[in-house]
């Protein structure tokens, strides 16, 4: 004789099904963010790979986040064009124009694509791919909110490696955050935590900004690092900056 399952035995059994599924849940997402994290911190790597070799064909100079004028049109992703030869990615040429996303999607793969980023307005940049990713270059530091001081490398400010005092502990490249104030061109920037109120930093991986640092090395730094300030003298004026974005220490 045949016997068929009750509906009680087969609430059970789904109900049995359901937990085993919200036990494993939280396992199989802590696997694929630590596989996002090391992702990240292989394209990190490649980026200080490339970033080094720019150096050392540019005089020692390292890429700037922005530039003006003729060399115009990248804005906050001109660092991603100046690597982007080292990591085997022809793009345009930087004169002209940079809304062209069929021509600027290659800045927005690859090296230059972290898995875990989520922005807020993916529209936005279907239009500016070049602008995506997830990664930003800390460019310049704000004291308090008003001043541009020396970063890595701005409009007007170009750092060269012997300027940096402590190339281990200097983010060049790093997770930008996946907010946007009022423009996706902010994606490829590296803010500091003193506009946390309206873009925030990219934490992304297990709450840690992966960062490539001037030195070539891939870290995670905390909101509690990446808060740290340093006292620094600029033409005899003492100046507090975000510790990890300071070049000049």
């Amino acid at each position: 004789m045949k016997r068929y399952f009750t509906l009680i035995e087969l609430l059970v059994v789904i109900a049995i099904i359901a937990i085993l599924a919200a036990m494993l849940l939280p396992a199989l997402n802590s696997a694929r963010m630590k596989a996002y994290g090391s992702n990240c911190a292989g394209n990190l790597k490649q980026q200080g790979t490339a970033i080094a070799m720019y150096t050392d064909a540019n005089g020692g100079f390292f890429p700037v986040d922005n530039v003006s004028g003729t060399m115009g049109g990248y804005g906050f992703a001109h660092w991603k064009w100046q690597i982007a030869p080292y990591l085997g990615i022809t793009v345009e040429d930087q004169r002209t124009n940079s809304t062209n996303a069929a021509a600027q999607i290659e800045l927005a793969k690859g090296a230059f694509a972290c898995p875990a980023f989520r922005p807020v307005n993916p529209d936005g940049l279907a239009t500016l791919p070049l602008f995506g990713g997830g990664y930003g270059w800390n460019g310049y530091a704000n004291i308090s909110g008003t001043s541009i001081t020396i970063g890595m490398g701005y409009i007007g400010i170009h750092v060269k490696t012997s300027q940096v005092k402590n190339p281990s502990e200097v983010i060049a490249s790093g997770d930008a955050s996946d907010n946007n104030n009022n423009n996706v061109r902010q994606h490829a920037f590296l803010y500091t935590p003193g506009n946390l109120s309206t873009i925030g930093v990219g934490t992304k991986h297990s709450s840690k900004m992966q960062a490539d640092m001037a030195d070539g090395h891939v870290t995670g730094l905390a909101l509690a690092d990446l808060t740290r300030t340093v006292s620094v003298s600029v033409n005899g004026s003492n100046k507090t900056y975000y510790y990890y974005y300071c070049a000049l220490k």
